[in-house]
């Protein structure tokens, strides 16, 4: 028996079976774009909101100004509305007066504590993550001395070096925030 014509046979049968496979299967960029462009212009969205969906917006009351503390007998006579400006009176808000003032009535108890807070565990979140550092370096120097731990130590090295630096930025912060809370009148309570 020969088995070359059957195998020439069989050859012939598949790639004519394939190839027409491949032809029926082909389709341009372009017939595929229009039935695209068909299938959306049919599609449509099931549910169409409008501003009637929407939930009414009830405007917020503004919070009460705190009582003010009790002034003792001998002290300067109360400012007039015309001397002090009312962070709860619109003004122009180019005025400068009017803007430190709203600015002042923001920054009120809660504000500098969370300030102060924020500010405290960064640095010993930082001051932290340099020991946890240091701790490292002291593993790999007491490892043996190979191509993996010199590269691992070269790399916490530097990491020491980025956290050194900002452990310095972070207690720069904290001493700016101390100055300027200073320079506010903010009480000591507030930020320690």
């Amino acid at each position: 028996m020969n088995s070359r014509p059957w195998r020439a046979c069989l050859a012939a049968a598949l790639l004519s079976t394939c190839g027409e496979m491949r032809a029926g299967a082909a389709q341009s960029l372009g017939d595929i774009a229009k039935r695209e462009e068909a299938r959306r212009q049919q599609a449509t969205s099931d549910r169409v909101y409008t501003n009637d969906d929407l939930a009414p917006v009830v405007p917020v009351p503004a919070p009460a100004a705190p009582d003010a503390p009790a002034v003792a007998s001998d002290a300067a006579p109360p400012a007039t509305d015309a001397d002090v400006p009312d962070a709860t009176k619109p003004g122009p808000p180019t005025d400068p007066a009017v803007l430190l003032a709203r600015m002042r009535a923001k920054r009120g108890e809660a504000y500098w504590r969370k300030r102060a807070t924020d500010i405290r565990s960064g640095l010993a979140r930082a001051e932290v993550d340099l020991a946890q550092t240091a701790i490292h370096l002291r593993d790999l120097d007491a490892a043996p001395r190979t191509p993996a731990v010199l590269r691992d130590r070269e790399l916490t090295e530097k990491t020491s070096s980025r956290l050194q630096t900002e452990l310095r930025a972070r207690r720069e912060e904290l001493a700016q925030f101390e100055k300027f809370a200073q320079s506010q009148q903010v009480p000591d309570a507030w930020i320690r």
